[in-house]
């Protein structure tokens, strides 16, 4: 759901988005490790024929790495993924409504106070002219507690992904918002040298890059890979 803005990019790629079980309301089947999602989505796409380019948002974006690791795709577009642990704690959060609802989802872990653990994080994660439509987005997300919950210990692997991915030949782009509330565009771009990135940000932009700049999302994208 989060990504569905590039759906302007169906008019020069064949588009597949992916889905792990719990998340875009896939039934939450139990606990995968990174390395066994990972493996769901490179059978995906030796299904695929032809050139194949992943685009991951995030948490995606390690996926995305992932595949360019396995050889699985021929270039990779990360946007907002933090590679490190100093990016991933580069962000300026100081907001009460946000503290209150991280104790609440601490105190009472469920999908419900899961989601309003997410709609707090409106103001950081969406530019203001794309507010309303982030918290709609927030709101009507179906994505399971659980699955968050299973998989926080994997979101700290990323470091030993930027080293391997460093190495690689395959095109390499991380895109970041410059008014990313959570993670430091400058730290996000840090990690892409590290990586070997080209680095691109975005002004008028936050975490979710591709609700607040779709059209300018889009042409990069079709810039980058055509």
């Amino acid at each position: 759901m989060s990504i569905r803005d590039l759906d302007l990019l169906k008019r020069s790629f064949h588009l597949h988005y992916v889905d792990f079980p719990g998340t875009n309301n896939n039934p939450y089947l139990g606990k995968k490790s990174f390395d066994e999602l990972s493996d769901f989505l490179l059978d995906d796409l030796k299904k695929i024929d032809g050139q194949i380019f992943c685009l991951g948002h995030s948490y995606g974006g390690l996926f995305a790495a992932d595949m360019a690791i396995q050889s699985a795709c021929d270039a990779i577009i990360c946007v907002a993924t933090s590679f490190t642990q100093r990016s991933l704690n580069s962000g300026s959060i100081t907001n009460e409504v946000l503290i209150h609802a991280k104790n609440t989802w601490i105190e009472r872990p469920n999908d419900q106070t899961f989601r309003q653990w997410l709609e707090a994080y409106e103001s950081f994660w969406f530019a203001t002219h794309s507010r309303n439509k982030g918290k709609k987005l927030m709101t009507s997300d179906p994505v399971s507690a659980q699955f968050y919950i299973d998989n926080e210990e994997d979101i700290l692997r990323n470091e030993s992904l930027l080293k391997a991915v460093s190495k690689l030949k395959t095109r390499k782009v991380l895109i970041a918002g410059e008014d990313d509330g959570t993670l430091s565009w400058e730290q996000l771009k840090a990690d892409a040298a590290l990586g070997n990135f080209e680095f691109i940000s975005i002004q008028s932009a936050s975490h979710f890059v591709m609700v607040d700049q779709p059209v300018i999302i889009a042409n990069l994208v079709e810039r980058i890979l055509n």
